[in-house]
C-alpha cells in the first residue's frame, strides 16, 4: 500500500492526501440520509458526479480537501475542505465513525492547519439553526457565532425555509 502525503496529524486523525480511490466510499457515504440532511448543497446523483468534487480540487475550486485518516486503523473516514474566499471549513465524516470524537478531533487539526499552514487569517464555518451537535463541536473547536454572517435559506430537499448561523475562527481571537 502506497503511503500517502500527511498534511497534519494528531493523536486520532491525520489529514492526508485525497485519492481517486476514496471517491466510492464517499459517494457511498453520501447517500446516507443524515449526511444530506446536513449539507444544503446539490445533492449528487451518480459516482461520475461525486468524482467531480475531487477533480474541483485539482482545478483548484477548493483552497484545501483531505481525506481523514484515523490513526488507530489506519481507515479513511471522511474528508474536510476549505473553500476559496471566503475560507470556509466543511467536515464530511462517514456514519460509522461518528460520536466518537473523530470529526471534532478532525475539525479542529483542519482549522489549525488552514490558519498555521495555509496561513488563512479568518475562517468560517455553518451551522444549520437546528443543528446543535455541529454547534457543539465548532463552539469546542474554538469557532464563535458570527452573527453578521447568517442568512436565511430554503433547503434544496425539503424547501424549508431555515438560517444557517455563521461562525469564525482565527487564532487572535482565541484565549
Amino acid at each position: 500500500m502506497n503511503k500517502r502525503k500527511i498534511y497534519a496529524e494528531n493523536r486520532l486523525v491525520r489529514l492526508v492526501e485525497t485519492r481517486e480511490e476514496d471517491a466510492y466510499t464517499a459517494y457511498e457515504n453520501w447517500q446516507d440520509p443524515e449526511t444530506i440532511k446536513g449539507f444544503n448543497g446539490r445533492h449528487v446523483k451518480s459516482l461520475q458526479h461525486y468524482k467531480a468534487k475531487f477533480e474541483d480540487w485539482e482545478d483548484g475550486k477548493w483552497h484545501f480537501y483531505a481525506a481523514i485518516q484515523e490513526v488507530a486503523s489506519g481507515e479513511i473516514i471522511g474528508s474536510v475542505a476549505v473553500s476559496n474566499e471566503p475560507h470556509d471549513l466543511a467536515i464530511w465524516l462517514f456514519a460509522p465513525y461518528r460520536g466518537r470524537g473523530l470529526g471534532t478531533s478532525a475539525f479542529l487539526l483542519a482549522a489549525n492547519f488552514a490558519t498555521d499552514a495555509l496561513e488563512i487569517g479568518r475562517l468560517y464555518a455553518g451551522a444549520m439553526e437546528d443543528n446543535v451537535d455541529a454547534q457543539a463541536m465548532l463552539k469546542k473547536c474554538g469557532f464563535s457565532p458570527n452573527p453578521e454572517g447568517n442568512y436565511k435559506t430554503t433547503h434544496y430537499q425539503t424547501g424549508e425555509e431555515f438560517t444557517e448561523l455563521d461562525h469564525i475562527f482565527s487564532p487572535r481571537l482565541l484565549p
